[in-house]
Order: C-alpha cells, then structure tokens, then sequence
C-alpha cells in the first residue's frame, strides 16, 4: 500500500511541477522534492503496533492518496472513480471507522 501511495506521491509533484521534475528513485530524498503539504501529510500515515493507531495511520493513508489522486484527475483531465472511493469508505463505516 506505501508503494502505491509513494507512486501516487511522484505522479502529484511531476503534474504539479512538470513531468521533467526529479522524484528520485524509491522515495529517496522525499523530503527535498515533495510538497510541505504532502510531507505533513505523509506523518500521519504511519502508526505505531497497536490497532487503534493503524487505524488512523489507515485513514491518514487513504486520506493523503484521495487527495493527491483527486489533484492528478483534475491536472491531467482524466476521469476519477468516485464511485469506487465512495464504495471504500462504505465498507470502511460499516465496520465501525471513521474517516
């Protein structure tokens, strides 16, 4: 799920800042490329061993990744699967989380 959220991550600032824009490789040096907004963002999705804060350190994911995703569709005019996000966060209310 990191990988995919770091790939998310290195498409927003190429859409943001040019398709030229040097995101490394891997995640190296995250911290002189990507956004401020994002690095604070990005805090928030990792959590400690126990279950209350994987669940948030889920949310901050999944909040981070629909944020960066939502900007990429609209830069490159491309269409976003709404439904399939709202169908996610259904089946994450209906085990009792709260985005």
């Amino acid at each position: 799920m990191k990988e995919l959220l770091l790939q998310m991550i290195e498409w927003h600032e190429k859409a943001v800042n040019g398709t030229e824009y040097d995101t490394w490789h891997a995640g190296r040096f995250l911290c002189e490329w990507a956004s401020e907004e994002t690095l604070a963002e990005l805090q928030n999705s990792f959590g400690h061993f126990d279950s209350i804060d994987s669940w948030k350190a889920l949310i901050g994911t999944i909040t981070l990744f629909k944020r960066l995703s939502h900007d990429i569709s609209l830069k490159m005019n491309f269409k976003y699967p709404y439904d399939l996000e709202n169908n996610v966060f259904h089946w994450i209310n209906q085990n009792n989380l709260t985005i």
